[in-house]
């Protein structure tokens, strides 16, 4: 084995163990109920700026037990972000299928 079959092995140990590394924070994020500004922002892909206005104009539910830091209940952040559901082409077309059926409003 010469340098450069060695230095492949290192850079893929490397790859693989920061892929490991990050996985294992994905897991540790995943299992908090309290979540930190920063860990919304990567578990949203919201930028920070955009959950600051949010919560400045009380659109998103948060905490400040102190006054400053901001923190978020993921289950109150999931139910947010699955607030305001759009409908697909097809419900709309059942729901006009629906209506028609009762003959419209009456």
């Amino acid at each position: 084995m010469d340098n450069a079959d060695i230095t492949n092995v290192i850079q893929r140990f490397e790859k693989g163990f920061k892929q490991l590394y990050n996985n294992i924070n994905l897991i540790k994020q995943n299992s908090k109920e309290v979540l930190t500004l920063k860990e919304v922002a990567d578990y949203t892909g919201l930028s920070r700026s955009y959950l600051y206005k949010l919560t400045m104009r009380k659109e998103i539910p948060h905490y400040k037990p102190n006054g400053k830091q901001i923190y978020f209940n993921r289950l109150e952040l999931d139910k947010w972000l699955q607030s305001n559901r759009v409908s697909t082409q097809e419900e709309l077309a059942q729901q006009a299928q629906t209506y028609c059926m009762k003959g419209g409003r009456k």
